[in-house]
């Protein structure tokens, strides 16, 4: 690039400025909501002008670039450990640990969060950090390196992030970058003065790259709208040691994808299973592999165990279209008895009523499903019988080293219950009462994730896991006071996406994994309960009288859903927490107002530091005698209407003499200068003297610093600070400026 001079560079500036704010816009996909947005944009605003305000200043590029890089440290400090650091901007070894501690906070947030992530103050910080850094990329490149159509790599790399976690691209933010672009090599061509058929070309180029760039970019593998990064949807469960701790993992992964849609003539929504486990060692549940299987034909149909005739049943028939997912295990409404359409050989579990394959995948299935809702009322729960069938008894197999703390909490909510439904609703409930919060990440951060007797005390302890934590707890308390449990994997209902008729549509992702405990009674049969806090919904059998009226609505959130600690929704007997609102409270990310007051400050000082880079120019090249007697004129005039003294467009150097002697009290010597410095400009433009100037030994700028003195004393010392400050020659240019050609610059 060649060298340009720093106040032509403003139109470049505020075109990176533009691009910045546009790029770091695409992540919008991520994350959720749209707060996250103005801190991230206010931090390279600040680092892009302020690094431009340095240039103004006479600064070399580097220093400048190097200014930039101070400026975003500064704005981490401000807004993230004002409270630690010294007049908010100087980092102390306090404010060090608050900015390691959010990144590491914002670390375990990505980790744990599926996408679009819910915003917290760690992942705000991390925002805030990578778009700072992002606007010291862009000075560095533009300026430093005097490459500004290298900024197009760093906006591809970040347009492309979002379709890393889901899969797509978004051409409207794309096509907006390229535009952007395209006005940064317009900017640079106009900094760079070529000629104007030059700006053509430059946006050709640039137009070109960008195509290139995108037919690139869509064959990229992996956009072909499935994640890169995808969630397994439960393709991982049942495959390692623990299916529950890949449960766990699956919901933790950082990309998010449709698993599978479905319409339904169900009224009620459907849970929707995979695997039964009901075989417990004291370290993991899993599944027993019971023998009692059967082939799945489309005239297949298979016997609900245990249920009794006085329960009331509603068929519904739901088909299902797999998108994503792709597992040996079939999803299906529990409990189905028939299955059609399906490709591959697939076996039914006739006891836990699953369908699974060695041979076949569910990758591209559509299928019908029937299913039974059942509805058994309390009063039928209430009068099961205690006795069970030989073949359910193995359901209430434990070890014999049931930690005390499970035994006590098992006990404690159990208190004065006399049949299995009081005992199987107070568990539910006792899980359900507030004190315990729904967290994916807590376990983990904490040493406690897993399924097994040690991870659930610690669980009960620590009261904060995920939907595998409360299944496992359940159903192993249910054993303890002697009702058989088992544990159902499988997802949640999903989004409602429509209705048709009298078929009601849903679209489920690899968020909504989820497992439950199942309860047998006897005369009923398998009966599921919903213990997770702030997840699914629990049935109305098994809703307590004293919360009917709330606790059958039991909302996914999606603060919980994304892996935050947050409050249960509250009931009648579950007031809010307030302690957990006020850790809410504390999570905000800070306010901004000092890093905007420090961007109105910067965009205030503007005017004053352009008109005072502008003088000091004009004198160096007066003093080196580069510059004729014109540009000492021009700096005078446009002095004299900064302090407000009477200078008209129109009038000419001779009147504006006049002018400023009626106003000004010149000294006789001031006076002199005046009329010298007037005598060279017009034999300048008239006789074309370009040599003429003062009497011999005083330079134009001597003469032209004592007009310039003169000037300012004579004014008061509020006039000179407005002058200075917001000078009227930067914010309303003279029409008219008196220039030559030996003037340009």
């Amino acid at each position: 690039m060649r060298r340009v001079r720093a106040t032509t560079l403003w139109p470049l500036t505020l075109a990176l400025v533009a691009l910045f704010l546009v790029a770091i816009s695409g992540l919008a996909p991520v994350i959720e909501g749209i707060d996250w947005w103005f801190e991230p944009a206010l931090v390279g605003i600040v680092v892009l002008v302020g690094a431009q305000i340095i240039r103004l200043l006479g600064a070399p590029r580097w220093v400048a670039s190097v200014g930039a890089a101070v400026i975003w440290l500064a704005s981490i400090v401000t807004l993230f450990a004002a409270g630690d650091s010294i007049l908010f901007v100087i980092p102390t070894p306090a404010s060090i640990d608050t900015i390691s501690s959010l990144a590491n906070a914002g670390a375990a947030s990505i980790n744990s969060q599926a996408t679009p992530a819910t915003l917290d103050i760690g992942i705000q910080f991390l925002l805030v950090v990578g778009a700072g850094l992002f606007a010291v990329l862009f000075d560095v490149v533009a300026f430093t390196g005097r490459m500004p159509a290298v900024v197009g790599v760093p906006v591809i790399g970040l347009a492309i992030v979002p379709g890393i976690f889901t899969g797509d691209i978004d051409l409207w933010s794309f096509s907006l970058c390229a535009v952007f672009y395209v006005l940064v090599l317009w900017a640079d061509a106009g900094a760079r003065r070529l000629a104007r058929r030059s700006f053509g070309s430059v946006a050709a180029v640039g137009a070109a790259a960008i195509v290139v760039a995108l037919i690139a970019t869509l064959n990229v593998p992996g956009f072909n709208g499935a994640s890169l990064v995808p969630s397994t949807g439960g393709v991982r469960i049942g495959g390692g040691v623990s299916p529950l701790i890949d449960l766990g993992k699956d919901l933790r992964q950082p990309g998010t994808s449709e698993a599978f849609r479905y319409s339904t003539t169900s009224q009620d929504r459907q849970y929707f299973r995979l695997l039964t486990l009901d075989q417990f060692d004291g370290t993991t549940w899993s599944s027993s592999n019971s023998d009692r299987t059967e082939r799945n034909d489309d005239d297949t149909v298979i016997d609900i165990p245990g249920l009794g005739p006085d329960i009331a049943t509603t068929e519904a028939t739901t088909r299902v279209q797999i998108e994503t997912m792709e597992s040996p295990w079939l999803p299906v409404p529990f409990p189905s008895t028939e299955v059609s359409d399906l490709r591959g050989t697939w076996m039914w579990d006739v006891e836990g009523l699953t369908l699974s394959s060695r041979i076949s995948s569910t990758r591209d299935q559509t299928y019908t499903a029937t299913s039974q809702n059942i509805e058994p009322t309390p009063e039928q729960l209430a009068e099961a019988s205690a006795g069970f069938p030989e073949d359910v008894s193995r359901f209430l197999d434990l070890p014999d080293d049931v930690p005390g703390t499970i035994r006590d909490a098992a006990d404690q909510a159990t208190e004065g219950d006399t049949t299995a439904y009081e005992r199987a609703v107070d568990l539910q409930q006792y899980f359900r009462s507030g004190d315990f919060l729904y967290s994916e990440s807590a376990p983990v951060d904490e040493g406690y994730d897993g399924d097994g007797f040690d991870v659930i005390a610690q669980f009960l302890e620590k009261k904060s896991g995920y939907c595998v934590h409360y299944a496992s707890a359940m159903a192993i308390m249910a054993r303890l006071e002697g009702i058989p449990a088992r544990v159902s994997l499988g997802y949640l209902p999903g989004t409602r996406s429509g209705a048709s008729g009298d078929e009601i549509s849903y679209s489920v992702s690899s968020d909504d994994l989820h497992s439950w405990p199942e309860l047998y009674f006897e005369g009923v049969g398998w009966v599921p309960f919903e213990p997770t806090p702030s997840r699914g919904e629990v049935p109305d059998y098994a809703i307590p009288e004293s919360t009917s009226s709330t606790s059958s609505a039991a909302p996914v959130d999606p603060q919980q859903q994304n892996g935050q600690q947050s409050t249960p929704t509250p009931s009648a007997t579950t007031p809010a927490d307030t302690s957990v609102a006020e850790s809410a409270d504390d999570a905000t990310p800070p306010a901004t107002a000092p890093l905007l007051a420090l961007l109105l400050l910067l965009l205030a000082a503007i005017p004053g530091t352009v008109r005072g880079v502008r003088r000091r120019l004009r004198l160096g090249r007066l003093r080196s005698g580069a510059a004729s007697a014109d540009v000492a004129w021009l700096e005078i005039s446009e002095t004299a209407r900064d302090l407000g003294l009477s200078v008209s467009d129109a009038a000419t150097p001779r009147q504006i003499v006049e002018s400023l002697s009626a106003e000004v009290p010149f000294a006789p010597l001031e006076s002199a200068r005046l009329t010298q410095l007037l005598e060279a400009v017009e034999r300048l433009r008239f006789a074309g003297d370009r040599v003429a100037g003062p009497p011999e030994g005083v330079s134009l700028e001597q003469a032209t610093t004592t007009v310039l003195d003169a000037l300012a004393r004579s004014r008061p010392t509020g006039r000179r600070i407005l002058a200075t400050a917001l000078p009227a020659s930067v914010l309303t240019p003279s029409a008219r400026r008196e220039r030559t050609p030996a003037d340009a610059h």
